[in-house]
């Protein structure tokens, strides 16, 4: 699928969607195919088209299934890099409309890879893992920082602190209301200052 196509379609999104909604199986099935091409810049470009798409549609669980299946499936880590890319795309999108159990094997599939030796991976699932905090419940909230961005650090593996603390500085960023004030704020900061110290 030639980019400018892809570059198009990305641009008129937005002014279109109403008009798009009957189109909307289509166009997901072009842009997620597109996320396998050989050419990143079409991989991104389609990855970029979804998280627009996703905010237009009212049914938005099959394609946060297929992205974790893609995810879980695919070998080439350019491709699985893009995938990731798509779903934090479609998770800023439509976080919040996603099914419970889906989100429950979202933050399990990431949670498995927050510490993965393909360094594109980990920065990318780490990205993912940050914007799904702004959609949590308070419970799985409190499980995902408890269990793990605020987790103890000592023996860890250095990868595996690098993929937590670069979802917590997202988590931050995207969510700072529900961690950096009240009950989180005091284990959010000394999580910080002992990241802003480690050796690596």
């Amino acid at each position: 699928l030639p980019t400018a196509v892809l570059t198009c379609g990305v641009a008129i999104l937005p002014q279109v969607g109403i008009a798009l909604k009957p189109f909307l199986p289509q166009l997901q099935t072009t842009f997620t195919k597109a996320l396998q091409d050989s050419n990143r810049g079409v991989r991104l470009k389609a990855a970029d088209a979804l998280g627009k798409l996703i905010s237009i549609h009212v049914k938005v669980d099959p394609l946060f299934t297929e992205l974790l299946n893609g995810i879980r499936a695919v070998e080439d880590p350019g491709i699985r890099d893009t995938m990731l890319q798509a779903l934090r795309f479609v998770i800023q999108g439509a976080g919040s409309k996603v099914d419970a159990a889906i989100r429950k094997n979202l933050v399990s599939l990431l949670l498995s890879m927050l510490g993965h030796d393909e360094d594109n991976t980990r920065i990318s699932t780490a990205g993912c893992l940050g914007e799904l905090c702004a959609f949590l419940t308070d419970e799985e909230l409190n499980t995902v920082l408890q269990q793990c961005l605020l987790a103890d650090v000592s023996g860890i593996d250095w990868m595996v602190r690098h993929g937590r603390s670069l979802a917590l500085s997202v988590a931050v960023n995207v969510a700072p209301s529900r961690l950096c004030a009240g009950r989180y704020s005091n284990e959010v900061q000394d999580m910080i200052l002992s990241n802003a110290v480690a050796d690596r």
